[in-house]
């Protein structure tokens, strides 16, 4: 085993007095001065107690009886009443059918998504939208493609058939035989006839 030297602790710094002086002065001006606010606070109750307002009394609950004929009710009318907890919900509904059928709370929003009435709009005709016409090119172009790869005898391109609504699919060819997929006979002549 070897000795290791152990190292000195360091001295704690020496407090000065003046600092500690210091510090001490400046806790009890601060103690001194929260005592002098709690014997402020405790003094000055009474005058506090005067500003209090009393507690409300609690409302009058209303019943049915006390609510007017729905009839009766107009835009000036006060249905608030009619939310009071002592109301049978049967006649808090009629209230509210008769406060939302108001001619000045019944008013749609211009803004609102279903502000404009789309059912009885004109049929396009034969007006072409920019839509349509984008569709009509790309499926001309479709056309287009599989007519110069059938005639320049590409195998690879899919033939387009059309579907009862016009659109031009591609529809993938049936596998069949080198001689029969080129329209040849296994008989021999072309021009033979049988």
């Amino acid at each position: 085993m070897t000795n290791t030297p152990e190292k000195p602790t360091p001295a704690p710094a020496p407090v000065r007095e003046a600092e500690g002086e210091r510090d001490e002065a400046f806790l009890r001006r601060w103690s001194r001065r929260k005592h002098a606010a709690r014997m402020e606070e405790r003094a000055a109750p009474p005058a506090a107690a005067e500003q209090i307002e009393p507690p409300q009394p609690r409302e009058k609950i209303l019943t049915d009886a006390d609510m007017p004929p729905i009839e009766s009710l107009n835009e000036q009318s006060d249905f608030s009443m009619f939310l009071s907890s002592g109301v049978s919900e049967a006649l808090r509904r009629q209230a509210l059918r008769k406060l939302f059928t108001l001619p000045s709370v019944n008013q749609r929003c211009p803004l609102d998504s279903e502000w404009y009435d789309c059912r009885n709009t004109e049929a396009l005709g034969n007006i072409i939208t920019h839509d349509m016409r984008e569709e009509m090119a790309r499926e001309a172009q479709k056309l287009k493609d599989a007519a110069l790869s059938a005639l320049s005898g590409d195998t690879t391109a899919e033939p387009v058939t059309t579907s009862a609504d016009g659109a031009a699919k591609a529809t993938p060819a049936p596998e069949s035989s080198g001689a029969a997929a080129e329209g040849r006979s296994d008989s021999g002549d072309e021009g033979s006839t049988a």
